[in-house]
């Protein structure tokens, strides 16, 4: 229980840092007003998260995750490649969109991977999971 509980929480920071990672990258793009606020409220939303994450990380006296540095850069040069071709409110949507969509595929993998976690680290990775898909409904009216 305690491995699996270690593990969902360390992909759970992870995935939280990536959100945060992208959503800063995508915001100096966005140029409607909405859309500004929805990523910075959708962005202090994570990193709220991630506090509760690195607290229940502590309390079992494991360190955090960070993503892996192929995943980070394949997701900056994406990003910056978009849009570069295409840029506007419709390109930003797309990609938090998606990366939403990759982000609860794998959190719901994990969670099926790791199913004697503590339901604190299910929690947060519901929780997580939640604000994905909330942040890519959100994004709908701009594709």
């Amino acid at each position: 229980m305690h491995d699996d509980t270690i593990r969902l929480l360390g992909e759970c920071d992870a995935g939280i840092s990536m959100a945060i990672s992208a959503i800063d990258e995508v915001l100096s793009a966005a140029e409607d007003p909405h859309l500004r606020k929805t990523l910075h409220q959708s962005k202090a939303a994570h990193e709220n998260l991630k506090t509760r994450t690195h607290q229940l990380l502590n309390e079992h006296h494991a360190p955090g995750k960070k993503p892996p540095l192929i995943a980070r850069g394949m997701n900056w040069m994406k990003t910056n490649t978009y849009l570069a071709i295409r840029p506007g409110d419709g390109t930003v949507a797309d990609l938090v969109v998606t990366g939403c969509n990759m982000g609860v595929k794998n959190l719901h993998r994990y969670q099926n991977r790791w199913r004697r976690a503590e339901e604190t680290a299910k929690n947060v990775a519901d929780d997580l999971i939640g604000l994905e898909a909330d942040l890519a409904n959100s994004m709908f009216p701009y594709l």
